[in-house]
């Protein structure tokens, strides 16, 4: 017998598949927001079935780590409160931008598991119907 998660994994590879074979065009772009939506609920189905400690414990590092991504800014300079001909924050603006373009899909992708995380736990805690 075929477990729920082994059939939708099987049907997001045969859409892989479909997609490799097509150019760029709206069919495209339709199987692959088919194909996300599928795995995003293939990967809540398997973290439900994880157990409670285990959801918690990576919920808190992914935090830990957008708690990290925040500490790499550069703060403003005592400077920055007064009147100046030139403007101290500049060079800190730029690298602050910087190091937000370098870092955006990382902080993405931790954003979106933690939803996952949150939602996984929150579907565990939901009586069945």
């Amino acid at each position: 017998m075929v477990s729920p998660i082994d059939a939708a994994l099987a049907e997001i590879k045969l859409l892989s598949d479909r997609i490799a074979g097509l150019e760029d065009g709206p069919q495209r772009d339709a199987l692959m927001e088919q194909r996300a939506a599928m795995r995003s609920a293939a990967r809540l189905a398997a973290d439900i079935t994880r157990p409670r400690a285990r959801l918690e414990a990576e919920l808190a590092q992914v935090e830990a780590q957008l708690a990290a991504l925040e500490e790499v800014a550069i703060k403003p300079a005592w400077v920055e409160g007064y009147k100046l001909i030139n403007d101290p924050s500049a060079y800190r603006r730029r690298i602050n931008e910087s190091i937000a373009d370098n870092e955006a899909a990382n902080r993405e992708g931790l954003l979106e598991r933690r939803a996952q995380l949150r939602a996984a736990l929150d579907a565990e805690t939901q009586p069945d119907s």
